[in-house]
């Protein structure tokens, strides 16, 4: 039997949902290291070189199988970003910042979000372990049923249904919103330090605001070492490793203006996304969504729909 990088990355992810494994942490001095949530296509490998490059490598590592296990295969599965707080693109598992033995008050979450529509844009043209989930009409891709899956035959990531029907999300939005729900929910739990950051602050000032917010979260553990070094390029899931990136040229997480091919003369795809994005949720973060019975018009710029700072004062 043959067993291929997404078979591994789902042993992974199991092994982590249901088994305590011995887990290689780096961490500073004081024992304080730092975890990344966001959803696919959000930036969170080109944040976690950023950080890594500013203040230090201190990042938690994925599961490692033991030694004869893994056959040293355990290098492939990296990428996975498994870690003992579970998987960074995966919904909370809130038991585990409640579980002192794996020491989430010494851990500094980072949390990225994006506006909706460019990120269902990035979605569409890269569906991140749910390749099934590809189709060439935005508006269908948006209102179908969502199933994350891996392995040859697909097999659905059954842990990542939603929690209270156990079965798949509705739809994409569907999904987003009960990720974003949960991630927002990691501030109210005593002792967890959180620090929120938006994609499109780091295309603004190249992450100088991310690292000023791990350092806020951390209560000082983690500082700027020396001079502020920006990120160039695209960085991929081990990029951290080496803190290099592709070398590109690119100084932020690389945009283009999606919304005049995609949203402007799409009026079905704009209908559609109103009718499942939870306007509440959206508007907190300071992305301007409107009600589904509301006016549908998307902004004209993603610049207009960014910031709500009201809500970052909490960072």
């Amino acid at each position: 039997m043959r067993w291929g990088f997404s078979s591994f990355c789902v042993i992974f992810i199991l092994l982590n949902l249901f088994i305590q494994a011995p887990v290689e942490a780096a961490s500073n001095k004081h024992g304080w290291s730092m975890d990344i949530y966001g959803e696919r296509n959000s930036g969170t490998n080109w944040i976690t070189v950023a950080a890594a490059k500013n203040v230090g490598k201190y990042f938690e590592e994925s599961y490692h199988l033991s030694a004869t296990a893994a056959g040293g295969l355990f290098k492939k599965v990296q990428p996975c970003w498994v870690t003992k707080f579970g998987w960074k693109h995966g919904r909370l598992q809130r038991q585990f910042l409640t579980n002192p033995s794996l020491q989430p008050q010494k851990t500094v979450f980072i949390v990225v979000f994006r506006n909706p529509y460019n990120w269902i844009i990035s979605m569409k043209k890269l569906p991140h372990q749910a390749p099934k989930m590809a189709t060439p009409m935005l508006s269908h891709f948006i209102s179908q049923e969502w199933h994350d899956g891996w392995g040859k035959k697909y097999q659905d990531m059954t842990w990542e249904y939603n929690p209270e029907t156990k079965k798949p999300y509705t739809n994409i939005f569907t999904m987003r919103t009960a990720k974003y729900q949960g991630w927002l929910d990691m501030q109210n739990v005593p002792g967890i330090h959180v620090a929120y950051v938006q994609y499109e602050k780091l295309l603004e000032d190249a992450g100088k605001a991310l690292i000023a917010s791990i350092t806020k979260a951390s209560g000082g553990e983690f500082k700027q070492i020396g001079e502020f070094q920006t990120v160039t390029g695209h960085c991929g899931a081990m990029a951290w490793k080496s803190l290099k990136c592709d070398g590109k040229g690119h100084a932020h997480p690389k945009v283009k203006d999606t919304f005049k091919t995609h949203w402007k003369q799409n009026p079905e795809a704009v209908a559609t996304a109103y009718r499942y994005l939870n306007a509440t949720v959206e508007n907190h973060l300071g992305y301007i969504v409107y009600a589904a019975d509301g006016e549908k018009t998307i902004p004209n710029d993603p610049a207009e729909a960014i910031w709500n700072p009201e809500f970052f004062k909490i960072n």
